[in-house]
């Protein structure tokens, strides 16, 4: 089974910011983007000038959290709301990727310290990176 995420351009802005669809077709709204089984996804949904952003892995078994435009539940990592955290993240998948880190080897105690991280007033990517690279190892 797959995990199927909207994206949408219209009055609702959905996107991801990091993902490797299987495919990408066209649905009523918008493009769907199709994900296999245990793929770290992060979507962003913009309505009203409002965005939130989710970090989640694809669970067609076993998945617990109903994320806006994706079916079927998704096992949540964690969740930013504001444009200025969805920036915090965007700059930290460019940050992994200048370090050779690849989000998807992360694991979910990465991403719990990453939540609280990214919901912190004083945020600093020289510690997400830190984290990171001791994670992955």
């Amino acid at each position: 089974m797959v995990t199927a995420v909207q994206l949408r351009s219209d009055e609702i802005k959905c996107m991801i910011i990091y993902g490797k669809p299987l495919a990408v077709t066209q649905g009523k709204y918008g493009d769907i983007a199709i994900f296999s089984d245990n793929c770290l996804v992060i979507y962003s949904v913009e309505i009203n000038q409002q965005k939130t952003t989710f970090l989640f892995k694809t669970s067609t078994s076993k998945g617990t959290v109903i994320v806006p435009g994706v079916f079927p539940k998704v096992d949540l990592l964690c969740h930013v709301k504001g444009k200025e955290k969805t920036t915090r993240v965007q700059t930290l998948v460019r940050a992994l990727a200048k370090k050779n880190i690849d989000p998807a080897n992360l694991d979910s105690a990465f991403y719990l310290r990453l939540g609280v991280m990214l919901n912190n007033r004083v945020f600093s990517i020289e510690n997400a990176i830190d984290l990171a690279e001791r994670g992955s190892r």
